[in-house]
């Protein structure tokens, strides 16, 4: 079996703490993953508190921008998929067996459905 991560979770951050701290938390316990969290060059020291918190996961910089941000991050991902995930969002509970799944029928893309908590 391939050491091979079925899925690399690439998290573009700017200015998000918080969000950032809770996202990497819902991940924690999750399998077969690596984590990729994309900072704004310049603003490391920023997430220093969240890094030491969570040392498995990866870190890099990139211009500030989502996209710059997240081609940053899937440059160095090594999962069979990249789930580029907001660090204010959540993922359904079972969204490991949903990509397992997708990944055994030879899917190549999709996503998941965004419903806002917020009036």
């Amino acid at each position: 079996m391939s050491d091979m991560p079925l899925v690399s979770v690439i998290i573009p951050v700017w200015r998000d703490e918080d969000g950032l701290a809770r996202a990497l938390l819902c991940l924690a316990s999750a399998k077969k993953i690596e984590v990729i969290v994309v900072s704004v060059l310049g603003e490391e020291a920023r997430y220093q508190r969240v890094r030491e918190t969570h040392r498995h996961v990866h870190w890099v910089s990139a211009p500030r921008g989502r996209a710059a941000q997240m081609n940053a991050g899937a440059a160095i991902a090594c999962g069979r998929w990249f789930l580029f995930l907001h660090a204010d969002s959540e993922l359904p509970h079972d969204w490991q067996d949903v990509i397992a799944e997708a990944d055994a029928r030879a899917y190549v893309a999709g996503a998941f459905a965004l419903g806002l908590d917020s009036p």
